[in-house]
């Protein structure tokens, strides 16, 4: 996605969680300047396994979103660096 040059999200806005009844949602926001558009990726999380890849070596900028979402919901994140307690 950030490579791709018809996307070419250079800049991670936001990830939020988002708690359903049966599952977490994931959605990343990516900005990118030439061409100026943004694109919402929208991810499906089973509670049965709440882990999904990081995204910090790709985008700097979901280092501490990522640990938001593991100390307030419990999502793990293969790869992160530090998901040492943000808030909690």
């Amino acid at each position: 996605m950030k490579e791709d040059h018809r996307i070419n999200g250079q800049m991670l806005l936001c990830l939020a969680c988002v708690d359903f009844s049966d599952y977490f949602q994931l959605i990343y926001i990516l900005q990118s300047l030439n061409p100026e558009q943004t694109v919402v990726i929208r991810t499906d999380v089973p509670y049965s396994d709440a882990t999904v890849s990081s995204v910090t070596s790709v985008w700097q900028a979901a280092d501490w979103y990522e640990r938001e979402a593991h100390d307030l919901f419990g999502v793990g994140f293969d790869g992160h660096p530090d998901l040492s307690p943000l808030l909690l």
